[in-house]
């Protein structure tokens, strides 16, 4: 019986990570094809998780301590960086004036 849990916890586990990923895949390549005039194809697509999952493997296949945290380093970073990049390239007045607001108005409603 344990045996058949593990077995059905493992097809679910790579069913919801193919989910995942080839939703994010198509709502990638629709920004990429919006931004660059790529197509929005099964072909870009299928690179797109193909380059994802290669980016994965190695990183796997170079270590835990090399490559994963090498990779979650980068994620943390870019986290960091592409928000400021937008508000210093993008509307960095619209982008301060709606954080203030935003700030004002949870003041507002959670000290009543």
């Amino acid at each position: 019986m344990g045996k058949l849990v593990d077995l059905m916890f493992l097809i679910a586990t790579v069913g919801a990570l193919t989910i995942s990923l080839v939703v994010t895949a198509a709502t990638f390549t629709r920004g990429l094809s919006a931004l660059t005039g790529l197509p929005d194809n099964f072909t870009v697509q299928a690179f797109v998780i193909l380059l994802s999952g290669g980016i994965f493997c190695l990183s796997s296949w170079i270590g835990i301590n090399n490559g994963l945290q090498r990779l979650s380093k980068m994620v943390g970073w870019g986290a960091f960086l592409l928000p400021l990049l937008v508000l210093i390239v993008g509307p960095t007045e619209f982008i301060t004036n709606s954080i203030i607001n935003a700030i004002g108005l949870t003041r507002k409603t959670s000290c009543k």
